[in-house]
């Protein structure tokens, strides 16, 4: 049975409050609009040149890519510029690091203000930044972001290891996970089997993770949630059956266990599940229709509605105008940072299923969510305005700095903003043709 709506969320009718001079609420017809207005500009691909005479099949990065911030609003094109972010700090796909091994392939931790990196090499939050980039091109189909996205690959391609029964592993199971998503969007996106095989050796590590029950045989309560994309990626890549089969049961296994809240447990942290979760989620629901899968959802949709400033719940009710539309981080106050980028994916995927199966209280409560917190995430991007002290013009544009008082860009989060924005764009928003963006 899904859960009836908390009362909590009742209360929440609209995203933005009207406030005086930034504090609390006010009537005044003349009040400034406290909190952040979300833009909803269709996308036009004409606005922003593409690169000149690309070559998908032969050219690699560097490119010479245009990618001026033009000034324009919209979530479409601020996830465009998240992905050309991303293009401006990768590197060449002969690139060798100091221990003789191909690099990973973007820089990790960028300091705009001094212009330097610190290269931590984090291989999950680079697999994440490649994801980001084929996920980009299913929505634009611009050369750059496929040239960006097989590079990426096969720098990280270089790092996998292959076990004598066949598995291809990327350092451990997450990375794992994660390399599979993103060859197997690569695959399903371009049609391109140059990965085939390694897709099919990853695709066995995911398969033989997964026990009967739906438990996970190795990694955390992160990697389990990770397992969900990772499957709903190869199934939609080569239409094999067992990923589908293996993607149910581990759902089958969160729902069996929702009262699992405890340290380390699947729902200690009910919005990491919904990052990776979610949208599998309502792609097997697409598939199957049943409604235990919608509880899932909804059980993230619901906790993120306590998370939110500016939202129903008296916990993250607050006066601080640039807060709203946020969401809370991990110490639950505070101004929100970059977390806000995988809470606002989860969100918009939550208001997908309540959407799709007719919820009509959470399908207000979710897109009133999912638009401020898009809205906020357009006011926290970095654009021309917001660069001018740094040490090199225009390079941050598109990137996310990790807190308000930190302004440094780690690789994962145009990452996942980028895709967090994209959905927004094709789903909610429609500010841009989803056909290819959106599993068939």
């Amino acid at each position: 049975m899904i859960r009836a709506l908390p009362a909590h969320g009742l209360l929440l009718l609209v995203a933005l409050v009207a406030c005086k001079d930034g504090g609390g609420p006010g009537g005044a017809d003349d009040a400034p609009i406290c909190g952040h207005a979300l833009e909803i500009v269709p996308w036009k691909d004409s606005w922003l040149p593409k690169a000149t005479d690309v070559n998908v099949e032969t050219d690699h990065i560097p490119l010479s890519v245009v990618d001026i911030d033009e000034g324009r609003g919209g979530t479409a094109y601020a996830a465009l510029l998240g992905g050309f972010y991303n293009l401006r700090v990768q590197r060449p796909i002969d690139c060798i690091d100091d221990d003789g091994e191909p690099c990973m392939p973007f820089g990790y931790l960028y300091d705009p203000v001094s212009g330097l990196y610190e290269d931590d090499e984090s291989i999950h939050r680079q697999v994440v930044a490649a994801l980001a980039q084929i996920r980009l091109y299913a929505l634009f189909g611009r050369p750059e972001f496929r040239v960006s996205a097989a590079d990426a690959i096969t720098l990280l391609a270089a790092h996998v290891n292959w076990r004598d029964d066949g598995r291809a592993r990327l350092l451990d199971m997450g990375a794992t996970a994660l390399m599979a998503a993103t060859v197997g969007e690569w695959q399903r996106t371009t049609g391109d089997l140059r990965w085939a095989e390694l897709l099919d050796g990853l695709g066995l590590s995911m398969l033989l993770a997964v026990d009967e029950d739906g438990r996970l045989n190795e990694g955390s309560a992160l990697v389990f949630a990770q397992s969900h994309h990772a499957l709903l990626r190869l199934y939609a890549a080569t239409g094999d059956p067992a990923y589908r089969d293996a993607l149910m049961r581990l759902a089958g296994y969160a729902h069996a266990n929702l009262d699992q809240t405890g340290e380390g447990e699947i729902w200690e942290f009910p919005y990491i599940y919904g990052l990776w979760a979610n949208e599998p989620l309502v792609e097997l629901h697409r598939e199957s229709g049943e409604d235990w899968l919608v509880e899932l959802v909804f059980a993230v949709g619901d906790d993120l509605m306590t998370r939110q400033y500016g939202a129903s719940h008296p916990s993250v009710v607050t006066d601080q105008c640039d807060w709203r539309g946020g969401f809370t981080p991990s110490s639950g106050s505070g101004p929100p940072n970059w977390n806000s980028t995988i809470k606002l994916e989860a969100m918009v995927d939550a208001w997908r299923m309540a959407d799709r199966v007719g919820d009509a209280a959470r399908e207000q409560l979710y897109r009133q969510s999912a638009e401020s917190g898009l809205a906020w995430m357009a006011f926290d991007q970095y654009r021309l305005p917001d660069v001018a002290g740094h040490a090199e013009a225009g390079f941050a544009v598109g990137g996310y700095p990790l807190f308000e008082d930190d302004p440094d860009i780690r690789i994962d989060i145009p990452g996942h903003g980028s895709i967090a924005v994209a959905k927004g764009a094709a789903w909610l928003t429609q500010e841009v043709d989803a056909t290819a963006f959106t599993l068939p």
